[in-house]
């Protein structure tokens, strides 16, 4: 099909990962109208009433905060996989995160069953030369017990002053005993376009937008079509495996390449 934009420009988008990538819950949500005004009132007075009786009846301590946090979770559980709710500090981890650059050891970790585990490894960074990889669990850092931690707990650990060590003891499946390693934290690089180049002779270009979606995607891809575009691209294979989600607004920068869709995966870097 022809685009009125780049006429001769066919997109062909493999493994769609990730557009929205579920971090931040979308200012999109559907306003209330006065029409739903009472049904909102009378939720508020019912999410009161429950809350009023469970202090008055429940036999053990009420962490309300915890309550309050877990009520708006299930609450946006309900509308689809990206939408999501974060503390002040969890956000400010996002932030972080997103800027593009950070010290640490550049993986990708989140909390399965008993254990957090690494998904990834940034090729070139600290954790990735020390020979971490996907599915090693993290069970101690600087040889304390880290089983019942979360993931933002491991990573805040792992983060730290450019050119400290940490030391990383992790368990891999089928190797008997747990493996050490100390790893220097560095400066994290995180760009979302990992690779653009002309592939072949029939002037198809391929872009990998394998990295989340930060405050500098908009800009990666802009150059790299323009790049790409310079050396004759008819076709372009944009290439969204393994991207682990991010700024919402970024994501839908993508819209300049037409046919890209996506899905959600979550996870912390560390």
């Amino acid at each position: 099909m022809k685009n009125r934009a780049l006429p001769r420009l066919a997109i062909a988008v493999i493994a769609l990962s990730t557009l929205a990538g579920g971090y931040y819950m979308s200012a999109r949500l559907p306003h209330v109208t006065n029409a739903d005004s009472d049904l909102t009132e009378q939720l508020s007075d019912d999410f009161k009433e429950a809350l009023s009786e469970i202090q008055e009846s429940y036999a053990g301590k009420v962490d309300l905060e915890n309550l309050g946090k877990n009520s708006i979770q299930g609450m946006l559980h309900q509308l689809d996989p990206h939408s999501a709710f974060f503390t002040k500090a969890e956000f400010d981890d996002v932030q972080t995160e997103q800027s593009s650059r950070i010290y640490g050891i550049g993986v990708t970790i989140a909390k399965r069953y008993d254990h957090v585990y690494i998904l990834s490894a940034t090729p070139g960074a600290p954790g990735y030369r020390a020979g971490l990889r996907y599915g090693d669990a993290i069970i101690a850092l600087d040889k304390q017990n880290v089983d019942d931690w979360t993931s933002q707990q491991v990573m805040h650990r792992v983060r730290g002053e450019k050119g400290e060590p940490v030391e990383i003891t992790v368990e891999r499946a089928g190797v008997p005993n747990p493996i050490s390693v100390r790893v220097r934290r560095d400066e994290v690089k995180l760009p979302s376009v990992r690779n653009a180049f002309m592939a072949g002779q029939f002037g198809t270009g391929y872009i990998a937008l394998t990295g989340g979606f930060s405050s500098k995607t908009d800009e990666e891809l802009t150059e790299a079509l323009a790049q790409l575009k310079q050396e004759g691209m008819r076709q372009l294979i944009l290439d969204l495996r393994g991207n682990p989600g991010g700024l919402l607004d970024e994501a839908q920068g993508i819209q300049k390449v037409p046919g890209a869709l996506g899905k959600n995966s979550r996870g912390a870097r560390a």
